[in-house]
């Protein structure tokens, strides 16, 4: 049963005198007290029942509602089941629904009985709206022999939903193969909560946890965050069963319940009801081995999701360490293109295309046939100049052979000396690009931008063969750099985290990794300095002859090549800068 220790002894007792109440205000009631009762159909498998008058929180039909009893009778159904409804099974059911959302003994209904009951909410009085967040849980997959004893986790990520105080969910598995020893919430994020379980029948268990209720909610509450938590971890044994085989570990829905399946509760001032939006099924691979499954990033044995997808994004901007379920075979799925290469951004863009059926998916192992080096490519950093404390846009300078769909690059550099605030697409080549992530940690900083997905005509947003400056990058000089020094700041890969120097294609497959070329910032600016070097000479003529006529690699910042201060570079310029070299 819900554990709610020993301060509400007082309430289970109260209980028996309430039922005594209750029976025999339902004696004295023509028709019981769910003589007006009418159910109507609701969503998610469930009936919503809307009696003519509902007394919303009275539980136990004492006429009294938001009791300790009441809450006591309410976890009593959550851990039990219909067997404690032993009043008016229906009357009982419909002023379950604290909240007002349509939905009955839910997690949502609950907490807001808790919270009426301890004058921290109001009771409701008019219906309530159904919010929905996109959170996700899963289970994983994990190998194992016959008779062994293992552990599957459970996993939610509500990352961008409002913070989470109650949560219950259903979990079904074979019994004949399966026996279950017991849930663990030790060393998880319901460590501290009332985490409680109840087997419904053979083969299933209901998780039903929430915080403590007579202390702060908000002390112990799921609260958006970066990446996946794990809120549950089942333990099994296995039985001694035929090698191989799997053995399923799946989210259930009670269809013979009227608790509110799968389903999160916030207590915020809007009495939001969360549900959830994705669930993946996890299981047992007992006896020979977990294979890897081209595509299935995440795990669930079905391939080619948009959450496959999601994953991949997630991963690229947050390293390994969301990799909770197998990393070495989510690793091993992520060559979507086959060319032994993993995490790149080609993998993605594949990924992302035979999800929207525009390119079939490609069996066998990797052949290294969808990689290519184009000598001519390059991936130019174009040194600039700035003042200790000063701000300067840092052009990225990209010559392609291919049509390029997306990139990918990382930067290096002295963290006590310099800083990235941010990246400018604006006046760049993916200008167009609606999808430009920028992931900084002192000393790195790791570009990952696309094109959005096709057009309406089924097109893709490219940048043509050419070169030109891709992005800018905004480096802060920290005040404490010496004048007058160059600060490196270096192209770097970390192949274990999809990190390449590299662009894709158009068609998502060809992985290509392009030179690159490292660059530096000048901590001065010295007028008529177009390539940041440090020294005004003829080299920086040819700089401005390349930019103007050429189409070459701009100034950083473009002021350098302002040599008449007159607010613009032209040919003006050039005659002056001569004239200052060679005639004094």
């Amino acid at each position: 049963m819900y554990s709610l220790k020993p301060r509400l002894v007082l309430g289970q007792a109260l209980l028996v005198i309430c039922f005594s109440i209750a029976l025999f205000l339902l004696d004295s009631k023509p028709g019981g007290a769910g003589a007006d009762l009418e159910e109507a159909p609701s969503e998610g498998g469930m009936s919503a029942f809307h009696p003519s008058t509902p007394l919303r929180g009275d539980i136990n039909l004492n006429l009294i509602p938001y009791e300790v009893a009441d809450l006591v009778l309410f976890s009593h159904y959550l851990t039990q089941g219909d067997s404690v409804l032993t009043i008016d099974p229906e009357s009982q059911t419909a002023n379950s629904d604290v909240n007002w959302d349509g939905y009955c003994w839910s997690m949502a209904d609950f907490i807001h009985l808790a919270r009426v009951m301890l004058h921290d909410a109001v009771e409701v009085v008019e219906p309530t709206a159904l919010s929905e967040y996109d959170m996700e849980t899963w289970m994983t997959t994990v190998h194992s022999q016959p008779n062994d004893t293992v552990v599957v986790p459970v996993w939610y990520d509500g990352e961008g939903s409002e913070p989470v105080f109650g949560i219950s969910f259903k979990v079904n598995f074979d019994p004949d193969s399966l026996s279950l020893v017991a849930v663990d919430f030790s060393g998880t994020s319901l460590e501290n909560w009332e985490g409680n379980f109840t087997r419904l029948e053979e083969g299933s268990v209901r998780l039903n946890a929430c915080p403590d209720f007579m202390t702060s909610f908000t002390s112990d509450s799921l609260t958006s965050h970066n990446g996946p938590r794990q809120i549950a971890k089942l333990i099994f044994q296995v039985s001694d069963v035929d090698t191989p085989t799997f053995i399923s570990v799946f989210f259930g829905d009670d269809t013979s319940s009227q608790v509110q399946a799968n389903a999160f509760a916030t207590t915020d001032g809007q009495l939001t009801r969360l549900g959830i939006s994705d669930v993946r099924n996890g299981g047992i691979q007992v006896g020979g081995s977990l294979e890897c499954r081209r595509g299935d990033i995440n795990f669930n044995a079905l391939g080619y999701e948009v959450a496959d997808a999601v994953l991949f994004h997630s991963f690229l901007l947050q390293g390994p360490g969301i990799l909770l379920l197998d990393p070495a075979l989510q690793t091993c799925a992520s060559d979507v293109n086959a060319d032994g290469l993993y995490w790149t951004i080609a993998d993605l863009l594949y990924l992302m295309r035979v999800i929207l059926h525009d390119s079939p998916e490609i069996p066998g192992k990797g052949q290294k046939n969808g990689s290519l080096e184009y000598l001519s490519d390059e991936l130019r950093l174009i040194s600039s100049s700035a003042h200790p404390g000063g701000l300067v846009s840092v052009p990225i300078w990209m010559s392609n052979a291919t049509a390029a769909w997306g990139t990918t690059f990382r930067l290096v550099f002295d963290q006590s000396a310099l800083s990235v605030e941010g990246v400018q697409v604006s006046g760049t080549r993916t200008e167009g690009w609606e999808l430009a992530h920028v992931v900084t940690v002192p000393g790195e900083s790791f570009f990952l931008g696309y094109a959005n997905w096709p057009l309406n005509d089924g097109l893709y947003l490219s940048i043509g063969p050419g070169e030109g400056v891709l992005v800018k990058v905004d480096f802060r000089v920290d005040e404490s750099a010496p004048a007058g020094a160059f600060l490196p700041i270096v192209f770097e890969t970390r192949e274990d985290w999809g990190h390449y120097n590299a662009y894709s294609d158009t068609t998502g497959m060809i992985f290509v990794q392009p030179a690159t070329v490292s660059g530096t910032i000048f901590t001065d600016v010295i007028s008529g300095d177009a390539n940041s070097d440090g020294i005004v000479d003829v080299t920086d003529v040819i700089y401005l002859l390349n930019y103007l006529y050429k189409f070459g690699m701009p100034p950083a910042p473009t002021s350098l090549g302002d040599f008449k201060h007159d607010g613009e570079i032209n040919i003006t310029d050039i005659v002056a800068l001569l004239n200052y070299l060679f005639r004094s």
